[in-house]
């Protein structure tokens, strides 16, 4: 363990526990409760359902990938939203709660994801009101698109590392 805190964001600034959920990607039936690390807060800084594809360099990530995604940014870390989600993510507060890293077991290790079978309580809960603000100064390039699809495709069949959110929520070409 990094830290002793983990984060759970949400546009829900009153919630006093956090109660395992059934988790509804793939078959699994497992009951979660979710957390991210401090070094990946940047993926939640969106409104909950908006589709969006996080991408970062790796060690494994060839030339030809890093200057595809990364060749006009000096940042870290591109994130991409559809443009029908632009007002969304200008007019959201988003939560962020600090949860005790105490009982969750990391998931996946690169997009910083912890779980718990367990309850857990909030230590506390901050407001991001400028959640674009946010992503701007975690130094990540943000990028506003009509569609995700083809970027979607693109990281896939890729080498740099990706994470893909509410992908169900997306438009589709």
């Amino acid at each position: 363990m990094t830290s002793d805190y983990l984060y759970h964001f949400s546009e829900d600034p009153s919630i006093e526990r956090f109660v395992p959920r059934p988790v509804r990607i793939g078959p699994s039936d497992e009951a979660l409760v979710w957390a991210v690390d401090r070094a990946h807060c940047h993926q939640f800084y969106f409104p909950r359902d908006c589709p969006r594809v996080v991408i970062s360099k790796s060690m494994s990530t060839s030339a030809e990938d890093a200057e595809t995604f990364f060749g006009h940014t000096t940042a870290e870390v591109v994130a991409a939203i559809e443009s029908r989600w632009l007002r969304r993510m200008r007019n959201t507060t988003v939560y962020r709660y600090t949860l005790p890293a105490e009982g969750f077991a990391l998931r996946d290790e690169y997009a910083g994801y912890w779980v718990s079978e367990h309850e857990c309580r909030p230590l506390e809960v901050e407001p991001i009101p400028d959640p674009m603000g946010a992503l701007v100064d975690a130094g990540v390039d943000l990028r506003i698109m009509p569609s995700l699809v083809s970027l979607r495709d693109a990281v896939i069949e890729s080498t740099v590392n990706f994470d893909i959110i509410r992908w169900r929520n997306a438009v589709s070409d």
